[in-house]
């Protein structure tokens, strides 16, 4: 395992659950956990421990991607507490199970995680793990998110074509997105 994903949030930490993502992360893998739904600044669990890559949420049905206001957020600028990074997460089309669908579309930092969590995993392939994958993933970030004006989504909004080039400049010199 070089990436984990945990689509959960809780407002207290788990000892058992924390003491596991430290060991993870202790193993050189990657944790990324939902920064939660409430809209506030409120520290959640697992996304606010120590090394955990807290994903919060986009809204990318707006221009300009804005913060999407179910979102958990940072408490002030430079304090990174619930979300290190952003991905879209407003009505993204998924597998759905039960009712009868076999596809729906879902909201919530649950299904903003698994991206960011991709983002991880193409590092991973390219000997980016750990630390430095976790670094690279908030480093290459795009801190210019409309409607963040204050900074409350950590880094901004994850750019996967510039942390894979960051990560391999000239294994990746064929890809022209």
């Amino acid at each position: 395992v070089q990436v984990m994903n945990l689509s959960f949030s809780a407002t207290a930490a788990s000892p058992v659950i924390q003491a596991a993502i430290q060991e993870a992360i202790h193993d050189g893998i990657v944790v990324v956990a939902a920064a939660g739904n409430d809209g506030g600044s409120t520290a959640v669990y697992p996304a606010s421990l120590p090394g955990v890559l807290g994903a919060g949420a986009v809204d990318g049905t707006q221009t300009g991607f804005p913060r999407a206001p179910y979102s958990n957020y940072d408490p002030a600028p430079g304090i990174i507490q619930n979300a290190d990074v952003a991905a879209p997460g407003t009505s993204l089309f998924t597998t759905f199970p039960g009712g009868g669908q076999i596809w729906a579309t879902a909201t919530g930092t649950s299904f903003s995680t698994p991206l960011i969590a991709g983002e991880a995993a193409l590092l991973a392939q390219l000997q980016q793990t750990g630390a430095a994958g976790r670094k690279l993933i908030e480093n290459t970030a795009n801190p210019a998110i409309t409607g963040d004006a204050h900074g409350e989504l950590g880094h901004g909004m994850v750019n996967v074509e510039s942390a894979l080039r960051s990560a391999s400049p000239s294994l990746l010199s064929w890809l022209h997105w």
